[in-house]
């Protein structure tokens, strides 16, 4: 049987620990949350880029010969 220093100390571990998980668990779903709308930002940025590729035809460069 542990002696009840031995259970607080395990009871105060067990706490910190489910509070860190839980810290850890918002810092991943806020990041997660974070990069998919920038990476919806990206995609939206290169989707209106190719648009406007495809509409602006290159101008040919002329070289000398």
């Amino acid at each position: 049987m542990q002696s009840p220093a031995a259970c607080r100390v395990a009871n105060i571990m067990q706490s910190l620990i489910k509070r860190y998980k839980s810290v850890a668990a918002t810092v991943i779903n806020n990041l997660n949350t974070i990069f998919r709308g920038a990476r919806g930002q990206a995609t939206g940025f290169l989707r209106r880029m190719s648009v406007t590729a495809k509409e602006t035809p290159l101008q040919e460069e002329r070289t000398p010969n």
